[in-house]
């Protein structure tokens, strides 16, 4: 596990010059035809969040993506499955390869080396394409190699959430498989430390049930990427225009979503604390008494006191709301000044966050 040690060890010391670096007002210029392919799909959906996760997916352009469809993803942490990535690219050619010879395999990744931006597909195919090109290379060592040509060639200055991403969550993935004695049960629990590295960097909460949620989500969905493709294909070529291959699949993947979040929802969130990511390290280097000792520190009273002591209950509250609603961390109070206030139940008071 040390190549995963490195990994995660190697995220934690990039991403805050990742944050400085990156420049999160960039929009990108919808085209027509992705916004006609919307509005297509919205008529055969009559769903808003469908439409726009359908387009999105295949072709990377979001419309008007609701709230809801952000809190969704967010809580079970699949937010990457609204943007082309590798993960869509290995779902395509997991399809694929097995029925084509080495220099066929060569040309259908060929093409998406010329596509503007996808910094991710590029990343994906170009591991591949080594993959195929010395098939006997170990392939932590492609990943270096990949790592090293994916930042000289301008990822990491273009779209640096893009590379720290993908050399987080693919190495993650390589760390865990590249070597016999690793099987891919370790898989999930080295994308969990991944995403608690994430976690911990962005200062945002982890929900774990929804996380393996997700991952049971993420693997249906590449049984039905490929029709969300064909669909947009017979949309472009104007054939089958009143069918969609994949409506009934996605919106039976749709209500799984929505089941996922309220379990997600259920069981709540933690905080990623500093030492919850020294006890996943402890636990790489198999240090496993100190680390388990480390897990039940971190939800000690004084590791979940609110960060700011003038949220605690001694403060001078506005008194005249008008509404109280009991929720499962505290209570929400609706106020005459048109703001809410949030009190949660913390283990050294009550936490309030108040928006007027």
């Amino acid at each position: 596990m040390k190549p995963l040690f490195l990994i995660f060890l190697t995220f934690l010391l990039v991403f805050p010059n990742v944050k400085q670096k990156s420049n999160s007002s960039h929009k990108n210029h919808q085209p027509v035809w992705a916004q006609l392919i919307y509005y297509q799909l919205k008529d055969k959906y009559h769903h808003r969040a469908l439409s726009t996760f359908h387009t999105a997916a295949v072709t990377g352009h979001k419309f008007k993506t609701p709230p809801r469809l952000k809190k969704i993803l967010r809580s079970l942490h699949i937010e990457h499955l609204l943007t082309p990535s590798g993960l869509h690219l290995s779902i395509l050619t997991s399809w694929l390869f097995p029925f084509l010879g080495r220099m066929r395999k060569l040309l259908c990744l060929c093409p998406v080396f010329f596509l503007q931006q996808f910094y991710s597909l590029k990343r994906i195919a170009l591991l591949k394409t080594l993959n195929i090109l010395f098939p006997k290379f170990n392939r932590l060592h492609l990943f270096m190699w990949v790592t090293v040509i994916d930042f000289i060639f301008g990822s990491f200055k273009f779209s640096p959430f893009s590379f720290i991403y993908g050399f987080l969550f693919l190495g993650s993935l390589i760390a865990t498989t590249y070597k016999k004695e690793l099987t891919s049960h370790h898989i999930p629990f080295s994308l969990l430390g991944a995403q608690c590295m994430v976690a911990y960097s962005m200062d945002t909460n982890l929900y774990i049930v929804g996380f393996f949620i997700g991952l049971v989500a993420t693997s249906l969905f590449s049984l039905i990427f490929p029709l969300l493709i064909l669909d947009i294909l017979f949309l472009k070529l104007q054939l089958f225009e009143h069918f969609l291959f994949s409506k009934w699949l996605l919106l039976k993947w749709w209500n799984l979503l929505l089941f996922g979040q309220k379990l997600s929802y259920f069981f709540g969130a933690i905080e990623i604390n500093i030492l919850i990511i020294l006890a996943i390290f402890l636990i790489l280097v198999r240090f496993y008494k100190i680390a388990g000792l480390f897990i039940l520190l971190s939800s000690a009273s004084l590791w979940n006191a609110p960060k700011n002591s003038k949220e605690i209950m001694n403060i001078t509250l506005p008194k005249d709301f008008i509404r109280v609603e009991q929720t499962k961390w505290g209570y929400k109070t609706w106020h005459k000044q048109k703001g809410r206030c949030h009190h949660r139940h913390r283990p050294v008071g009550i936490e309030i966050t108040c928006n007027f």
